[in-house]
């Protein structure tokens, strides 16, 4: 399995390199596990990568584990998307 960790920002700049990793590992046929516990920020573009990503490996019946921060969790929400395995975007009080 090749392990891809991102820290920072997740944001239109930085998905190009992201997207290449990914599709790679795809080409390859390669299992992954998608470390973004440590992005602070991100946006659709990114948010776009990821929601791809699942959709071609589901379909290719590769793995891809994904650990997500609490800002991608949060951005899925505020974008509509579902949360992934049950895990919302804690709501203010």
């Amino acid at each position: 399995m090749t392990e891809i960790r991102k820290h920072g920002d997740l944001t239109l700049a930085g998905t190009p390199d992201l997207r290449a990793e990914l599709v790679h590992c795809l080409e390859a046929r390669e299992p992954v596990a998608l470390d973004l516990e440590a992005v602070t920020e991100v946006d659709l573009a990114g948010l776009q990568v990821l929601l791809a990503a699942e959709r071609s490996f589901t379909a290719c019946g590769l793995l891809l584990e994904i650990r997500e921060s609490e800002s991608i969790r949060c951005s899925r929400a505020e974008a509509g998307y579902p949360a992934r395995g049950g895990a919302d975007c804690p709501r203010p009080s």
